[in-house]
């Protein structure tokens, strides 16, 4: 009992003497790591901004691989320009310049007129994407009155795949544009069994 009695007493004037450790001492990149940490409500915010900006940038590089230029112009004073802007940043992106290095992108900005200082925005010109499909046809849609990136973009999708389409018919020898007969539109359609329904054995 003495024993334990006198190892306790040496164990207490041990830990006296020691002095007491400031804990951003022993670990300072532990603490600057939790400071540095976003809450938990940032980071959701921050993956699906990064999501949203990810999924912008595939569908950018698809548009422009149906495209030899892209010209977006606008005025930097005008209030209209927001789908304007976003279309050129998509087309600027990584990936849609990877889809198709040979498309230019070109910005211009439009000149103000005088009464735009009064903060008229009906004086200054209207923001237009002008783009040439790579069949040499081009296009001119207006990036305004309430239009959106997204609009422009599956618009000049649309005209693209038709190209592109066009395109197969004339090189696989085919008349275009596609003539169906009137009496085969109001025929039925007797539809396709799967094979692996063909094949299983009635019962």
């Amino acid at each position: 009992m003495g024993f334990a009695s006198g190892r306790w007493c040496d164990l207490k004037a041990e830990a006296q003497r020691e002095p007491i450790r400031n804990p951003a001492q022993i670990a300072p990149h532990r603490t600057k790591a939790r400071s540095l940490a976003p809450p938990p409500s940032l980071r959701g915010e921050r993956s699906g901004e990064c999501a949203r900006r990810t999924k912008a940038a595939a569908r950018g590089g698809e548009m422009l691989k149906f495209l030899s230029k892209v010209v977006v112009e606008y005025n930097p004073l005008d209030p209209r320009k927001a789908a304007a802007v976003e279309l050129l940043a998509q087309c600027n992106g990584r990936k849609a310049k990877d889809s198709n290095p040979a498309c230019s992108v070109e910005l211009r900005r439009l000149p103000s007129a005088p009464a735009a200082a009064a903060g008229n925005p009906g004086s200054l010109p209207t923001p237009r994407v002008l783009v040439t499909y790579l069949n040499g046809a081009e296009d001119a849609i207006v990036a305004a009155d309430g239009a959106t990136a997204q609009g422009i973009r599956d618009q000049i999708l649309a005209r693209g795949r038709l190209i592109e389409t066009e395109q197969m018919f004339r090189d696989g020898g085919e008349k275009w544009p596609v003539v169906i007969p009137e009496e085969e539109l109001g025929m039925s359609y007797p539809g396709i069994k799967p094979k692996k329904a063909e094949e299983k054995p009635q019962a």
